[in-house]
């Protein structure tokens, strides 16, 4: 059996797979994680198990923020405009968030754009890379405003979901 698992960024999906990699093989003989749409799972492995995190969405833009802000690229970021570097990190926060308060922002700084990002991971049709590397779900790949996604219909091709609403 095949494990795949849709990686949301910033939900602490890989400190997980770090902690558990002995103990997922035992669940599945593959076990394949990738930043990339529910549906590319569903179009290439249809039969296989699939698994993914949610974060509570205030601390999943929260965590993006920061990534963005004090992460690897964070000098990139600064570079092309991301609202960092001075020391109230609450008045950073107001600005990044300000900027996408419209959903048809598109100008996410090579970093993430928060707007719905669990929501697209698990609803959006792509299934190839915007180059150089990013999937499409992290980045608004157009002007359009991205669509709201009907739960009950982006639910129904599930055979299973299992929630848990308790916080770690």
């Amino acid at each position: 059996a095949q494990l795949h698992v849709v990686h949301i960024p910033k939900t602490a999906i890989s400190s997980l797979m770090l902690q558990t990699r002995g103990q997922l093989k035992h669940l599945a003989r593959q076990v394949y994680a990738g930043e990339k749409c529910l549906r590319h799972f569903e179009t290439h492995s249809p039969g296989a198990m699939r698994v993914t995190f949610f974060r509570h969405p205030r601390d999943h833009v929260l965590s993006q923020f920061h990534h963005c802000r004090d992460g690897p690229y964070s000098k990139r970021n600064r570079r092309r405009g991301f609202p960092a570097g001075s020391h109230d990190a609450l008045g950073d926060l107001t600005k990044w968030l300000s900027h996408f308060s419209t959903p048809s922002t598109t100008a996410d700084w090579g970093c993430y754009n928060p707007w719905n990002m669990q929501a697209r991971y698990m609803t959006c049709s792509c299934t190839t890379y915007i180059p150089p590397w990013v999937y499409c779900a992290q980045h608004l790949p157009s002007a359009e405003a991205p669509a709201r996604p009907v739960v009950a219909a982006s639910l129904a091709g599930l055979e299973r979901v299992h929630a848990r609403t308790d916080r770690c």
